[in-house]
C-alpha cells in the first residue's frame, strides 16, 4: 500500500483509516498503540493525521462531541453539585440506617460506619466501611472544590 501525502488526491477512507480516526478522537490510546493495533508504522498514522480531510473529520467529531457534552447535567455546575448532593444523602442515608439497625450490636456500630462484613471462613466480623467514608469524603471535596470553597495546603 502506497503512503498517501497531505496534497496526494489519492486519499480515500478506508475502514483502517476510519478506525485510526475513532481511536484519535476518544483519547485514550497513545498513537504508537494505535500503529500497532492497525499494522502500520508509526510514520504512516501521522501521515494519515496530516491530512486535511483526515483533520477536518477529526475536527467535526471532537466539535459534536463538545456540543453533546455540553448539554448534559455534568456540564452544568448547578447540576453537578446538585447530582454529588444527592449522591451525599443516599450514602448518609445508608449510614444512619445501618446507625439504627446495628447500633449497640457491636462498638462503633452506632455511627453507622462499623458495619457486619463476611469472613472467608463466613463468620461474622465487623468493620469500618472504609470505602463509604472515601467516597463521602471525596464528594464532600468534590462540592467544596466546585463551590470555591476548598482551600489546598500547600
Amino acid at each position: 500500500m502506497a503512503i498517501a501525502t497531505q496534497n496526494d488526491t489519492r486519499w480515500a477512507w478506508d475502514e483502517q483509516k476510519l478506525e485510526a480516526l475513532d481511536l484519535i478522537a476518544e483519547g485514550c490510546t497513545p498513537h504508537e498503540l494505535i500503529a500497532q493495533k492497525l499494522g502500520i508504522g508509526r510514520k504512516t498514522l501521522w501521515v494519515w493525521r496530516e491530512q486535511p480531510a483526515f483533520q477536518s473529520r477529526l475536527q467535526a467529531i471532537l466539535h459534536e462531541a463538545a456540543q453533546s457534552l455540553a448539554t448534559t447535567r455534568v456540564a452544568h455546575k448547578v447540576l453537578r453539585v446538585k447530582d454529588m448532593q444527592e449522591r451525599i444523602e443516599a450514602l448518609q442515608y445508608i449510614v444512619s440506617e445501618r446507625a439504627k439497625h446495628y447500633g449497640g450490636m457491636h462498638p462503633g456500630a452506632d455511627t453507622g460506619y462499623v458495619a457486619p462484613v463476611a469472613t472467608a471462613s463466613g463468620r461474622q466480623a465487623w468493620a469500618v466501611d472504609t470505602g463509604l467514608m472515601t467516597e463521602l469524603r471525596a464528594l464532600e471535596q468534590a462540592v467544596a472544590k466546585e463551590l470555591g470553597q476548598l482551600v489546598e495546603k500547600n
